[in-house]
């Protein structure tokens, strides 16, 4: 992805996530000097001035009126302003052949001023035109101002870019917008606008009904997870079901309880950051959070932080069901997952008398366990230690 021409906040996103590759070029062609942009309001004598300064160099210039009813009436008052002036006009409901015929007579400088539609803002590259004049410049964005201003300085001639407002209308965010492009003049300014665009409005929709799926369905950080996985699963060549998560089922209650935490509220906030956590240092930090402002726990909140950082192991390992009991219990593996048929065949082969293969993807451990801490000191030190090798294995929980 290139972001010197038109910086674009949800592909700037993307990139930023490792979806698409980035590269920047910053340095411009010799001789090439940065456009002079100037924000201000719309008046006759600011237009003359700029059209004489341009003119009196023999430049010309583009004027953008993005309204095909006007056109030709703005058209009409330019010349009024300077009757001299050879002013031509292209939008985008001309015929083809006009269109061409119109945009090659100003290529040959056979007109001093184009007026024109947005029509304009991509592929025209006219070295003798260097001044640009765009009214209503508070209702474009970010991105088109800047591909717009892109089509002035395109040669060894100091270039202006007139962002030209009504006072009387001009809201908030355009204002942002338009310091922004006042500020952003440097060459190879186009990621320092994109980096502010994304700031300012935010990424767009990277899923949404408008794009494909609906972010709302998932909701937005569990979305940033899942494209996380993705993105890694990609560059190291793993294959495996990114929307897998694992079925905990250990026979005992799984909650914060009020004794620990009186505010229900606060109670359904941990409760639901434990649970969605995706590493072991996140619900390490979690339970920093809670010792700092709860106090030391109990036996129950700490079986619960320990049944979380299960889930997150064998989650990575592609593990979607962990079922136990007081007898034992019952581990299923996604066809796919690091952990596939032929090492559950293993495990069981190893230790008969604790695994036995149900099929392919599905082995029963055997192992009575009364309370919740015993059965997850044996899941820790027994099952999840025999789906690792010893450097990936966690640290071994007290029975």
């Amino acid at each position: 992805m290139q972001l010197t021409a038109t910086p674009i906040p949800r592909t700037l996103s993307m990139s930023l996530q490792g979806l698409r590759d980035m590269s920047i070029i910053a340095t411009p062609p010799s001789s090439r000097l940065s456009i002079r942009t100037i924000v201000d309001e719309v008046s006759d004598n600011l237009v003359v001035d700029a059209l004489q300064r341009e003119l009196s160099r023999n430049g010309q210039v583009f004027y953008l009126h993005n309204n095909i009813a006007t056109i030709d009436a703005k058209a009409s008052h330019i010349e009024s302003l300077l009757p001299d002036l050879r002013v031509g006009v292209v939008h985008g409901r001309m015929k083809e052949l006009e269109l061409e015929r119109v945009m090659a007579a100003f290529s040959d400088h056979k007109f001093d001023i184009l007026v024109a539609t947005t029509i304009v803002e991509i592929g025209i590259d006219i070295p003798n035109a260097n001044t640009i004049i765009i009214e209503n410049a508070d209702k474009l964005g970010v991105a088109q101002l800047h591909q717009l201003r892109g089509r002035v300085g395109r040669s060894n001639h100091q270039a202006y870019a007139y962002l030209l407002t009504d006072s009387t209308s001009v809201s908030e965010s355009a204002r942002v917008r338009l310091a922004a492009l006042e500020e952003a003049t440097n060459l190879g300014g186009g990621f320092a606008l994109a980096s502010h665009d994304l700031e300012t409005r935010g990424a767009g929709e990277i899923l949404g009904s408008e794009q494909s799926g609906h972010i709302l369905t998932v909701g937005f950080s569990l979305y940033l997870r899942l494209l996380e996985r993705a993105v890694e699963m990609v560059r190291s060549g793993v294959s495996c079901d990114i929307t897998n998560s694992v079925k905990l089922d250990l026979g005992f209650p799984c909650v914060l309880p009020s004794t620990y935490i009186e505010n229900p509220q606060a109670r359904l906030y941990y409760n639901k950051r434990l649970s969605s956590a995706a590493t072991i240092e996140e619900i390490d930090d979690i339970k920093s959070e809670l010792i700092d402002c709860f106090g030391e726990f109990s036996d129950m909140v700490d079986n619960l932080i320990e049944t979380n950082c299960l889930r997150v192991i064998l989650n990575d390992f592609g593990v979607v069901k962990l079922y136990s009991d007081a007898d034992g219990g019952i581990l299923k593996v996604a066809d796919a997952g690091r952990m596939g048929s032929g090492h559950l065949a293993s495990i069981a082969s190893k230790s008969p008398e604790t695994f036995s293969l149900i099929d392919r993807t599905t082995i029963r451990f055997f192992e009575p366990a009364e309370t919740c801490r015993q059965r997850l000191a044996f899941i820790f030190n027994t099952v999840v230690d025999a789906t690792q090798s010893p450097a990936q294995a966690p640290a071994p929980v007290a029975g």
